[in-house]
């Protein structure tokens, strides 16, 4: 492999210097901002970008000579030609020198290429060792509920002595407040509130619905728990938005981008509608990839074209992705991987902007894990809004014991949710949802979901 270093103003004049100088294959290694001249602080910021170049010999091309590979001359295939494609896929997945997109995206996340992202760098990832302190602290706090819990029946009996009888009863309805809303042993009298926060439905949409299942009702509510589920179900369905068989073939070509964070899948999901177009209507799908951050994830999709007999782009600059679209313009599905972007850096969100633009007419699904927290969700989507999000893919709820963030995700965004994944086998886990499916997927409990 052939390693350089590049200096230059900004990520796109670096890129073309690294294109001209070391072909469109190139990937980059890491990139950093430095200060030009001797001082530390003299001369103005610029980017040093390490790239690399496999040569002679590239993953890729070891792959392609692996025996077996399946080629798909015609449109239409065979169902045993799906079952050889799900072994072929199989069998590289359990490879034990491919890497998995998601392990990938743990050990391989490089630095974000602009000065902005650098303050934001966190280090590696250690065991978790308990923090001794941390516990003391909350072994303490649960102390203090507990007691006022106590304080606050004795407060409701006796009064408060020696205070104004305003004062008294301002204090009384605060200490309430808390008893009603923050003490951990006090139970959620509402039934649909408990079955909603039960699920993971956050406290805000759970009162929102549970206020309008007892108005519709009359204050009367279905003694039969199964019955108010059922109830709450068909609440819920019309609040749920999907987009259906987006992948169905149309006169026109389907251009579909997955972006959004790090670690969420984008890359398996890209192989999984591959698979699953390939099996269902035809071979006539592109692969692009812009996510040259990391050359795991790169080699990955290269991987899964050569086993699906699909074409693979690598782009490193907006004209380069203008003429992969031009060259396959005769093709039905383009499908694009993009590198993931952390929700705190805008300019490096803005980077991946200069890629989408809107004459290329690019539908931008955004991708989430399920897996994530709810507030972390909150900001990756507000922040990847500046793109124009057409729809979300939520992955990884297989690893969820509950999926009221489902619904919470659809209350907070108005884009329809167009892909489910739920495991790690390419095609098998994936979903194309419909509203009753999302929602008995919601109200199901943990024991209850199969996935698979």
């Amino acid at each position: 492999m052939q390693v350089r270093v590049f200096e230059a103003d900004n990520m796109t004049s670096g890129l073309s210097m690294i294109k001209k100088e070391m072909g469109p294959d190139a990937l980059i290694l890491s990139s950093r901002s430095i200060k030009s001249g001797k001082g530390r602080f003299s001369g103005k910021t610029r980017l040093e970008i390490t790239a690399a170049i496999d040569r002679p010999d590239k993953l890729g091309k070891k792959a392609v000579k692996t025996p077996g590979v399946l080629r798909f001359g015609g449109r239409k295939k065979s169902s045993g030609d799906d079952v050889q494609l799900k072994q072929k896929i199989a069998a590289y997945q359990q490879n034990s020198c491919c890497m998995n997109i998601e392990q990938e995206d743990a050990y391989c996340s490089q630095p974000e290429p602009l000065e902005a992202a650098e303050n934001l760098i966190e280090p590696a990832e250690k065991p978790v060792q308990p923090d001794h302190d941390l516990q003391e602290e909350l072994r303490e706090l649960k102390s203090l509920v507990k007691n006022l819990g106590r304080e606050i029946s004795q407060i409701g009996k006796a009064g408060l002595p020696n205070m104004p009888h305003s004062e008294s009863r301002q204090i009384r309805q605060i200490l309430q407040g808390v008893r009603e809303n923050f003490l951990p042993e006090k139970a959620v009298d509402d039934p649909v509130m408990e079955i909603l926060l039960d699920r993971g439905v956050n406290l805000e949409t759970s009162t929102t619905i549970a206020g309008f299942i007892r108005e519709s009702a009359g204050g009367s509510l279905p003694e039969d728990h199964d019955q108010l589920v059922s109830q709450i179900k068909e609440i819920i369905t019309p609040l749920l938005k999907t987009h259906g068989d987006f992948l169905a073939p149309e006169s026109r070509q389907h251009k579909i981008a997955l972006i959004g964070p790090t670690g969420v899948g984008k890359t398996t999901t890209i192989a999984k509608l591959a698979a699953k177009y390939l099996g269902e209507h035809s071979n006539s799908i592109a692969l692009i990839t812009i996510d040259t951050y990391r050359i795991a994830a790169v080699e990955q999709l290269r991987v899964y074209g050569e086993i699906m007999n699909l074409p693979v782009e690598v782009v490193i600059t907006p004209d380069d992705l203008a003429r992969a679209l031009a060259k396959h313009q005769d093709k039905e599905l383009i499908l694009i991987d993009t590198a993931g972007r952390s929700p705190r850096d805008e300019l490096s969100i803005d980077e991946l902007g200069s890629f989408l633009l809107p004459e290329f007419e690019i539908k931008k699904h955004l991708v989430l894990s399920a897996a994530t927290r709810e507030s972390e969700l909150a900001t990756a989507t507000h922040k990847f809004e500046r793109l124009g999000i057409d729809q979300m893919v939520i992955t990884k709820i297989d690893e969820c014991q509950n999926l009221g963030v489902l619904l919470n995700l659809q209350i907070q965004n108005p884009g329809p949710i167009s892909i489910i994944t739920n495991g790690q086998r390419v095609p098998e886990d994936i979903i194309i949802p419909d509203p009753q499916l999302v929602a008995g997927l919601i109200m199901s409990s943990n024991q209850e979901v199969v996935y698979g």
